[in-house]
């Protein structure tokens, strides 16, 4: 790894520029360890926020990039947008090999009123040589959890569902899935609900 940090002549400001190559990193959760990425970052900051102007990371097969900032007033409230590009599921789950980009946007708020957003603006690619498509929003407020317009597709298997999810639950859903052996090997036959 290499980098440095760059204190400015304003009192508390400061700039962080670092990258690392053949960078490992081993979660318990999953089934084996991550291969090794490159990843660089240019931040900055000073008492009153963090903006992550760059965090690129290569490795899975692809790309991914995330921007954003954190304020530290109260209350905390931060942002970013997350693309990726040419990412392979089946570095870690080979059955699920693929091609996958997207662009999100995550949002939230620390405090007595804490709450998060991620916004799945698009989601394209392959997943086991079948086309995938994705879409949709998730919202944590206080006790509840908000799904609006979220929206899949692997081949011809189709999911649209709306709802929450907290001291009572609502959902309306429809999934058409004729073609089950395209999300797990293993499975057969078709599914329809509504």
């Amino acid at each position: 790894a290499q980098g440095g940090v760059d204190m400015s002549a304003a009192a508390h400001d400061w700039q962080l520029t670092a990258t690392a190559h053949a960078f490992h990193l081993t979660l318990a959760s999953l089934p084996q360890p991550l291969p090794g990425f490159d990843w660089h970052v240019l931040a900055r900051g000073d008492t009153r926020h963090t903006v992550i102007e760059q965090l690129a990371i290569n490795g899975f097969g692809g790309s991914l990039h995330l921007q954003g900032d954190y304020q530290h007033g109260a209350p905390h409230t931060w942002r970013a947008t997350l693309t990726a590009q040419h990412l392979n599921p089946g570095v870690l789950f080979p059955v699920y090999a693929g091609d996958i980009g997207f662009k999100a946007a995550l949002s939230g708020r620390q405090g007595t009123s804490p709450r998060c957003s991620l916004i799945l603006k698009s989601l394209q690619g392959t997943l086991r040589t079948a086309p995938i498509s994705a879409s949709g929003s998730v919202q944590c407020i206080p006790g509840k959890w908000v799904f609006k317009d979220v929206e899949a597709q692997i081949a011809k298997n189709h999911i649209q569902f709306d709802g929450h999810l907290g001291r009572k639950a609502r959902f309306d859903w429809n999934i058409s899935a004729p073609e089950l052996d395209t999300l797990w090997p293993e499975l057969s036959g078709t599914l329809d609900s509504r």
